[in-house]
C-alpha cells in the first residue's frame, strides 16, 4: 500500500511538473508570438517606408526631368537671342556706315 501511494504521489509530483513545464512552454510561445508580431509590423512599416522613398524618387527625377528640359530650352533660346543681338550689331554698323557716308 505505501507502494502505490508513493506511485500515486510520485505521479502527482510528476503531472505538476509537466503541467508547469507547459505553462512555461505556453508563456514563451506567447513571447515568441508577439515578437513575430512585432517584427512582422516592422517589415510592413519597413515596406511602406520603401514604397514611400520609391515615390518621392520617381516625382525627383520627374523635377529633374523636367529642369533638364527647361535648362536645354533655355540654352536655345540664350543661343537664340545671342544670335539676334549679333545680327542687330551687324545691322547697326551697316547703319552707322552709311549715315557717316551721307
Amino acid at each position: 500500500m505505501n507502494q502505490c501511494q508513493e506511485l500515486a504521489q510520485n505521479s502527482a509530483s510528476s503531472a505538476t511538473q509537466t503541467n508547469e513545464i507547459f505553462h512555461t512552454i505556453h508563456d514563451k510561445l506567447g513571447h515568441i508570438n508577439a515578437d513575430i508580431t512585432q517584427i512582422a509590423a516592422a517589415a510592413d512599416q519597413q515596406t511602406q517606408t520603401l514604397y514611400s522613398l520609391e515615390e518621392q524618387s520617381s516625382q525627383i527625377k520627374s523635377i529633374a526631368d523636367e529642369v533638364m528640359q527647361d535648362t536645354e530650352s533655355a540654352e536655345l533660346q540664350a543661343k537664340e537671342l545671342k544670335s539676334l543681338s549679333d545680327q542687330s550689331s551687324h545691322l547697326m554698323r551697316a547703319f552707322k556706315l552709311e549715315d557717316s557716308g551721307h
